[in-house]
């Protein structure tokens, strides 16, 4: 089913931007022997710092970059046989009714980003 609408799930819409934001944390590069975050020159990779910053990271990557897919793929998987079903449409149709609108181009902006 195809719906026009005028806005995107957010959840769709924010993942890769929020997904890349949380992998530039870890892109450091070396000048003159020492690491240096990508994202922001004046932070050192690898010091105590940023290794605050990386555990955080971490963490929230793998709850929302990897945990919300997974859990979203669980939910549709268990509910597949009744996804047409009107109380599902209004529980969980959010996560897989497909709408036309200008959010989608934002998954393309973050893969020529990467």
């Amino acid at each position: 089913m195809l719906r026009v609408g005028a806005g995107c799930n957010p959840v769709v819409a924010t993942d890769p931007g929020v997904s890349l934001k949380i992998l530039k944390t870890f892109k450091c590069i070396e000048v003159e022997g020492t690491w240096w975050l990508v994202a922001d020159m004046r932070l050192q990779c690898y010091d105590g710092a940023w290794w605050g910053y990386a555990v955080y990271a971490g963490v929230m990557g793998g709850l929302f970059t990897v945990g919300l897919p997974v859990t979203i793929s669980v939910i549709l998987w268990r509910h597949r046989h009744v996804l047409g079903e009107a109380a599902t449409v209004a529980k969980w149709g959010f996560l897989y009714e497909v709408r036309a609108c200008v959010c989608w181009g934002c998954w393309v902006c973050v893969w020529r980003r990467a």
